[in-house]
């Protein structure tokens, strides 16, 4: 059943993604043509600056997905109730720390970007706060999506991830066409994260009979989790940072419309990394459970490792093959020619992520054993070296120079993590 669950969620996964790039086709230039590069610019920059507040959930979504497949495999039902009531009050203080952090960015956006327009400035505050009511949203319905990863219902998951896929593009098409542009747009967005949380919590307490327990928390169960916690929320950390921060660099140095470029850059590396990363999603939870039973990667668990590794790696060669015979074309075919600087930075990022996609299996394996401290250190520490060199590198060269210090410090991460593993 679970082998099941996992085989068809991998397919409406990649279903949900071949739409999503399909529905993009469509979607973009439209949405490019309606908004502008200026406009769009601070779309997307709003979304970054709002992912790194997001960074306070801490890792808590594979926490919860951890400890709640610990407690099913061992059947210890009052156990997760009272955890998960632990896992909710976690969410509800850190979505308050969102809020409290949200108001202070609010507050400093025009210091900040004082080389914007003032027309822009405004309209980038006004969408930061739409952005951090969706925020929010999702924070607070986070668990209930954790719990239904642990329980392995996938085709449920997936079905639903489905669902917001067509339903966003769509609503977002609607309101630009009635003239609402970006506001427009983030209100659709937070509208659907509501819906789309209010479902999987009916479901976790209607389907999986789910309960909340808020008394009776163990301490020292709570210091385990934060000591897992914190380490994970290491790791999210670094990675958003190696991420995302080349696009909040690039805002301050340069223009709205190099932002504009390189979210087109970072668009394709979102679809990238998506796709080649799709079946380790699904294995934290059966990785958990293995290792929980037997206290030790068994040679069958390792076996499941390297021959899901091999899968990824042969999907992320395609995807990286076929972008680079036509990915040129296809950019000034879709979005025009003034984007056409966003190919040859696409394939430097891109290229960094190929040559990494054999080592996410092993990611969710090293969480799965609580033995991911180290790597994210190390990662943490990369992605703040990485920052430091790319203010210089876009200093000098521009949307080039952020382009390379991805794969120079990409390679020289992967380097440390597989010394690190060696020793």
């Amino acid at each position: 059943m679970a082998a099941s669950n996992i085989k068809v969620g991998a397919i409406i996964t990649y279903l949900t993604q071949f739409l999503s790039i399909g529905i993009s086709f469509f979607y973009v230039p439209i949405m490019l043509g309606i908004l502008g590069q200026d406009e769009y610019g601070l779309y997307a920059l709003v979304q970054s600056l709002v992912s790194y507040l997001q960074m306070s959930e801490m890792g808590i979504g594979i926490t919860a997905t951890r400890y709640n497949a610990k407690y099913i495999a061992q059947q210890d039902f009052d156990g997760q109730q009272r955890i998960n009531g632990m896992f909710f009050i976690l969410y509800f203080g850190i979505a308050t720390v969102c809020v409290i952090l949200g108001g202070i960015l609010y507050y400093y956006i025009p210091d900040i970007y004082r080389h914007y327009s003032a027309d822009n400035v405004s309209l980038m505050r006004n969408l930061f706060l739409l952005a951090l009511a969706n925020l929010v949203i999702t924070l607070m319905f986070k668990l209930f999506n954790a719990v239904i990863i642990a329980y392995e219902r996938f085709i449920f998951i997936k079905t639903l991830s489905l669902i917001q896929t067509i339903l966003g593009p769509a609503g977002m098409l609607l309101v630009l066409y009635m003239g609402k542009r970006s506001i427009g747009m983030l209100v659709v967005t937070t509208a659907l994260s509501l819906f789309i949380g209010l479902v999987q919590m009916v479901y976790c307490f209607k389907v999986l009979h789910v309960r909340l327990k808020f008394k009776h928390f163990e301490k020292a169960l709570f210091g385990t989790i934060m000591s897992f916690t914190i380490f994970v929320f290491l790791n999210s950390l670094g990675h958003q940072l190696f991420a995302n921060s080349d696009k909040i660099i690039i805002s301050i140095i340069m223009s709205e419309s190099a932002v504009a470029i390189y979210a087109i850059v970072l668009q394709f590396h979102m679809y990238f990394y998506m796709f080649s990363n799709v079946i380790s999603g699904f294995y934290l939870p059966r990785f958990t459970k293995m290792v929980s039973e037997t206290k030790t990667v068994s040679e069958p668990l390792m076996d499941e490792v390297v021959r899901t590794a091999r899968i990824q790696v042969l999907i992320a060669g395609l995807i990286f093959g076929g972008f680079i015979a036509i990915g040129r074309p296809f950019i000034i075919r879709w979005v025009g020619t003034e984007y056409e600087s966003a190919y040859i930075l696409s394939v430097i990022v891109l290229c960094a992520e190929y040559i990494g996609s054999s080592q996410s299996m092993f990611n969710a394996l090293m969480q799965a054993m609580n033995l991911h401290k180290v790597r994210s250190i190390i990662g943490l520490g990369c992605a703040l070296l990485k920052v430091i060199t790319t203010v210089f590198a876009v200093k000098w060269w521009g949307l080039t120079g952020a382009a390379i210090m991805y794969i120079v410090m990409f390679m020289f991460r992967l380097f440390v993590y597989n010394l690190y593993l060696h020793f």
